[in-house]
């Protein structure tokens, strides 16, 4: 359940720092995790495996990192969608 408090003219207040999770999807575990270090560079993240798609063709993997600020975050998330081998980013 959330708390009506946390939301402000239709958008979630987020207390920085904190920690945030990206879910990435895409076809090769090999060139994701490069595309998620390219992005994240020698900020301290930690990746992980998560679910493959039933027919096997798709894999996510879930990044974790500790973000600063809005335009962090957000800078972050465009990073990585605009990766080559990125498909989706959730």
């Amino acid at each position: 359940m959330f708390d009506e408090a946390q939301f402000m003219e239709g958008k979630a207040q987020i207390s920085y720092p904190c920690p945030w999770e990206y879910r990435v999807i895409g076809l090769s575990e090999d060139t994701l995790r490069d595309a998620i270090q390219r992005t994240f560079l020698e900020n301290f993240h930690t990746v992980r495996l998560a679910n493959r798609s039933s027919n096997g063709k798709y894999l996510s993997m879930v990044v974790e990192i500790i973000v600063e600020s809005d335009e962090t975050r957000n800078s972050w998330f465009h990073t990585l969608r605009s990766q080559p081998e990125v498909k989706m980013v959730l």
